[in-house]
């Protein structure tokens, strides 16, 4: 009965990869963005779709600028 509630309890605390940098993206912003998708380029499999749509989000927020965000997706090409 323990092991299964510490499992229970890790499960909840551990945030999954995704969480993390989309958590990390609403804090530090631009620079992770960045950090992602020069990761991706190399292809390390990130999930470089949903950051940039949490992006479109924080640009309509007013947070992030629309134009940085499109330099900064335009990089790696």
């Amino acid at each position: 009965m323990r092991l299964a509630n510490r499992r229970r309890r890790a499960r909840e605390v551990a945030l999954n990869l995704t969480d993390q940098l989309l958590a990390a993206l609403s804090q530090y912003g631009l620079p992770v963005l960045f950090a992602v998708i020069m990761i991706a380029a190399v292809g390390v499999p990130l999930p470089v779709t949903l950051m940039l749509v949490a992006a479109g989000s924080f640009v309509e927020l007013g947070e992030m600028k629309l134009w940085q965000v499109i330099v900064l997706r335009a990089a790696p090409r």
